[in-house]
């Protein structure tokens, strides 16, 4: 029974044009806390894995690692580690991030190499690039890879709203025997601030063949350690909610979503550090 239900999700996961999805998959328990937004979370390394531009900032290098498991009772889980070097000796504003995922089985996986780069275009406006090497691999010993192009900004409105996009697989690469593509995925976003100590979130995503998502989220500050935070989300239908504690030199972070069609929550954790 649970071969056949990590089979259905699978084809759930990776039903459209191209069968490796190599979708952007906001496992990081934050990120899932505030429903998946995370197209104007400035200056947040996990975001590196849908906009680039948001690994800029002037703070501390840092990096860190994240794990979900969307059902709890399968195998299909995303693991994701990232870093980012910040202030460079030729670019007070720049930050170079680096991210590898792993997602899937034995039966079929996933996995991505990102190597990016952001810095302020001017002022309010910071733009970032990166490349993806992907690779796709099935049990019955099909490995099949593809360089994908990724650009994002993020633009600060005020000093309380941010807004980011960002297009992943730009170039849309083929993959495999047939030349599948893997098709570009479009994300828009807003973080807004309404106080220092509460922040609120939401995007909207276009892939193609596939109806647009939506994500929104919040989190607050109720004690200086301690985070709370709450999400939801559409295509597909989650709640979610989450708790993060912050320290000076790392933060941990952990959520629960929950998905209407199942019965076994998801989870994700996270931890990061700075370097």
């Amino acid at each position: 029974m649970k071969y056949l239900l990590s089979c259905m999700l699978l084809v759930i996961c990776c039903s459209q044009s191209v069968f490796a999805a190599f979708e952007p998959r906001l496992s990081d328990a934050r990120i899932r806390g505030l429903g998946g937004a995370s197209a104007a979370l400035a200056g947040y390394t996990p975001s590196i894995f849908s906009n680039p531009a948001t690994i800029a900032s002037t703070g501390p290098s840092g990096a860190g690692v994240s794990w979900y498991d969307p059902f709890m009772e399968t195998d299909i889980s995303t693991l994701q580690a990232y870093a980012a070097l910040r202030q460079m000796p030729f670019d007070a504003h720049g930050t170079a991030g680096i991210g590898y995922e792993r997602f899937g089985n034995r039966r079929y996986r996933e996995t991505m190499a990102v190597a990016g780069y952001a810095t302020k275009v001017f002022s309010g406006l910071t733009g970032g690039v990166s490349v993806s090497y992907m690779q796709r691999e099935i049990a019955a010993g099909e490995n099949d890879s593809a360089v994908g192009l990724n650009a994002g900004i993020v633009l600060a409105v005020s000093p309380k709203i941010d807004i980011g996009a960002a297009v992943q697989s730009v170039n849309e690469p083929g993959i495999g025997d047939y030349d599948e593509r893997v098709t570009s995925t479009t994300i828009a976003g807003i973080a807004l601030r309404p106080s220092e100590n509460v922040v609120l979130a939401g995007d909207v995503e276009f892939r193609k063949e596939r109806d647009a998502a939506w994500r929104l989220g919040g989190e607050a500050a109720v004690l200086p350690c301690l985070v709370l935070r709450a999400g939801v989300s559409g295509n597909p239908s989650t709640f979610s909610a989450g708790a993060g504690y912050r320290h000076a030199l790392f933060r941990a972070d952990a959520a629960i979503v929950r998905h209407p069609d199942f019965n076994d929550p998801g989870f994700a954790i996270g931890i990061q550090a700075v370097l």
